[in-house]
């Protein structure tokens, strides 16, 4: 995501046409659009925002699922303890109804031994007895049936298991350990009682035949003696029963209070949990988040655009030997980064190219200057061959002149003779030294000639911007000239 190199390749559009300029123009000659490639910054930051949203998105979705699940599951654990309750309250309704009505019955027969033992209709009393036997047989099948349902309901029940069996809770531990001990209690009476039921049906035979045949004193010893203790008795094992129903009760109206709390502590322990959990989730992927902003920020922006800030600096100092970097990037860096390397090999090249031209003008500027002083040495010898020239004649004519004067005895003939002789002689002179004098001239123009068609030809090959300034120009027509 963060490449870096220094080769690069021409950048294209779709198809294979060339992109837009690196200059900004568009192909109509506008401002270009700005492109968005894959590889761009703005894209880079705008997919770790949208990742970042879908994952806290997520995140917030399972937390939520996660929460609905504890809040199921309390549910399901309040209506199990409930559930639970209702079963045990209602088979230890039929459990203490059933004891009643075998009290009421047991409570019946000692009416109707109390009656036979008073000697009032002691047939119609012993018929009594029998029914109240037989009513409390019954009602002790019913005793031990809802006994055993609800032993069963009790043991199947979440109230006689631990909450938390991670936890060592004593209390927990003292409920159920009483609790079965009372139930083993209730089942043994219930299991006790037809026993001692058999012992009185066998003895209510004896007692109700004795009064249905008016030994009514015998019938009165067998009950007193007899009858009473075992009535007294079966008795006791009811009112023991219905004594550990009223407790368990009661212990379990507690129990059940602490299960619904347990339950209730449980889910908010669950939900504390679940939140806090789903805050640390969210911290970290925050976290995550921003360290990954954080390395785009450092090696996706300021570290490159430090590079480009150093070779923006080199350029402004004129120096274009060392070429930028992060040419390879393909998003708006590694863009800005080619299109100053080309800018770079541009002002390199022109710079070359100005550099050469200008040591040709200078190499140019010196030629015209030496032919300029060849051309001028040329005028200077040539004048100063005339003056001596014009010299030497008039020193020819001022010799014979003074020769002229100093002979008198010379005819005018001979004078002129002379004279004639003289200015042949200096003609000839003069003659010979303007040829020789001549060829040289002539030789000197000539080379000057080449040197200017030499430096014209030069000239008309440069471009207009390195051609020489107005002073060269005018010096060259003069030499010309």
């Amino acid at each position: 995501m963060f490449s870096k190199g220094r080769t690069h390749a021409p950048e294209t559009g779709a198809g294979g046409a060339a992109a837009p300029s690196p200059n900004g123009a568009g192909p109509d000659g506008g401002p270009a659009r700005p492109r968005f490639t894959p590889f761009s910054i703005g894209l880079q930051v705008a997919a770790l925002i949208v990742v970042g949203v879908f994952l806290i998105g997520g995140l917030a979705l399972i937390g939520e699922s996660r929460l609905a699940s504890v809040a199921q599951n309390a549910q399901r654990d309040r209506q199990t303890v409930e559930g639970d309750r209702a079963d045990i309250s209602q088979t230890l309704t039929a459990l203490q109804r059933a004891a009643a009505t075998s009290a009421n019955h047991l409570a019946a027969f000692g009416r109707a031994g109390d009656a036979i033992v008073a000697g009032r209709s002691t047939s119609a009393a012993a018929d009594l007895a029998e029914r109240a036997l037989t009513d409390f047989a019954q009602s002790l099948q019913q005793l031990d049936a809802s006994n055993r349902s609800f032993a069963v309901a009790v043991a199947k029940s979440a109230h006689m298991r631990p909450w938390d069996e991670s936890v060592n809770n004593d209390q927990e531990a003292s409920y159920i350990k009483t609790a079965r001990e009372r139930i083993q209690t209730m089942l043994k009476v219930t299991q006790d009682l037809p026993a001692g039921l058999a012992s009185v049906v066998l003895d209510n035979q004896e007692m109700t035949a004795a009064a249905r045949s008016g030994n009514v004193a015998d019938a009165r010893e067998l009950y007193l003696t007899r009858q009473s203790p075992k009535i007294a008795g079966l008795e006791q094992s009811l009112q023991t029963l219905q004594t550990a129903m009223i407790d368990f009760g009661v212990e379990f109206a507690g129990r059940h209070t602490s299960l619904m709390r347990a339950t209730e502590t449980e889910a908010e322990d669950r939900y504390d949990g679940l939140h806090t959990s789903f805050r640390l989730q969210v911290f970290l992927l925050m976290l995550v988040l921003c360290a990954g902003g954080a390395l785009i920020a450092i090696y996706g922006l300021a570290i490159p655009l430090a590079d480009l800030t150093a070779s923006a600096a080199r350029f402004a100092e004129g120096r274009f030997e060392v070429p930028t970097t992060v040419l390879g990037r393909r998003d708006e860096i590694g863009r800005l980064s080619r299109a100053l390397e080309r800018i770079r090999e541009t002002v390199a090249t022109e710079k070359q190219t100005v550099s050469t031209q200008g040591r040709e003008e200078r190499e140019a500027r010196e030629a015209e200057r030496l032919a300029f002083n060849t051309i001028e040495r040329e005028v200077q010898a040539l004048r100063k061959d005339r003056e001596r020239l014009e010299a030497e004649l008039a020193e020819a004519a001022n010799v014979a002149q003074v020769q002229a004067q100093a002979a008198p005895q010379i005819t005018p003939e001979a004078l002129e003779q002379a004279r004639a002789e003289a200015l042949a002689q200096a003609k000839a002179q003069t003659d010979a030294q303007a040829q020789a004098d001549a060829a040289a001239h002539k030789q000197a123009i000539d080379k000057a000639n080449a040197e200017i068609a030499r430096l014209k030809t030069e000239l008309e090959k440069k471009p207009a911007a390195a051609a020489p300034d107005p002073a060269h120009r005018e010096a060259l027509t003069k030499a010309e000239t």
